[in-house]
């Protein structure tokens, strides 16, 4: 298992998982990017933590009743 950068550790914290990743589906890409998928109700959050510490947030808003997830802000 890949390890996590000092510097991804203090940008999930600084978003929020300050507790931890329970139950959240935790995906480790070979570039060493961190992948967290947050799933709501009524949306669906994706969020990237790369090596040195960047973030990129994704929304996705879900559609009517269906699965369908389209891009949001």
């Amino acid at each position: 298992m890949p390890q996590l950068s000092d510097a991804q550790a203090i940008a999930m914290m600084d978003n929020g998982f300050r507790h931890g990743l329970g139950g959240y589906p935790v995906l480790f890409a070979e570039n060493g990017h961190v992948t967290i998928v947050e799933e709501k109700r009524t949306h669906l959050i994706v969020w990237e933590f790369s090596g040195d510490g960047g973030v990129q947030k994704r929304r996705y808003l879900k559609e009517g009743k269906s699965a369908n997830i389209s891009p949001g802000g």
